[in-house]
Parts: C-alpha cells; structure tokens; sequence
C-alpha cells in the first residue's frame, strides 16, 4: 500500500500553518491525510503516528474530511516536547509506511 499523504494543516480556526501563523506548543491542529485506506487505523485512530520534530503524537481524533474527499482529518496537540523552530518537519505514519514531510513553522509557549 502507499504511503499516507499530507494534505494541509491548519489550525482550528482553519488557518493554514505557516511563517506568517506558525503553530504554537500546546496549540491543537487538524492535518489532513490521504492514503490512509486500512480499516485497522479508522477503528484505531492511534495506530495513525504524527510526528513532529521527532516527536511522536497520536491522533485526538480521526474523521473523514469534508473537503478533501478520501481523506481524513486528524486532531492532535503539538507536544512540549517539540523543539520550536521556523522548519519543523512532521510526518503521518501507518507502521512502516511514512509520508513524505512537510515543514511547519512552531513558536514556544506563549
């Protein structure tokens, strides 16, 4: 099977993670992630891996998206243990099978 895709993330106002509005430690984030296809991880949302600055985060949530037909949502909440940065990678993984990364920009605490 393919690996998951990263489609957007965005925070839950709906903004998009960026230089301009980076994410914040503590802060909560929907990534939308195709490719997931493996009833196992829809029963299990925790067998979804987020991992942001080597940091692995386990989905809140896990819903089909709305706007992104074929994909799914997940919610998780950007661990303390994430070292801030304007380039940040994070992935989504189902065991062995690893998105490609896409890099956020991740402010401390406020």
């Amino acid at each position: 099977a393919a690996p998951p895709v990263i489609r957007s993330v965005e925070n839950l106002a709906g903004e998009p993670v960026s230089l301009d509005r980076p994410a914040v430690i503590g802060e909560s984030l929907w990534v939308t992630v195709s490719s997931i296809d493996d009833p196992a991880v829809l029963a299990d949302p925790s067998r979804l891996v987020l991992t942001l600055g080597g940091v692995a985060h386990a989905p809140l949530t896990l819903l089909p998206s709305i706007y992104v037909p074929g994909s799914y949502d997940a919610r998780f909440a950007v661990s303390a243990e994430v070292q801030p940065g304007n380039s940040v990678p994070l992935t989504a993984g189902i065991g062995y099978r690893v998105s490609l990364p896409v890099v956020l920009a991740v402010l401390p605490a406020r």
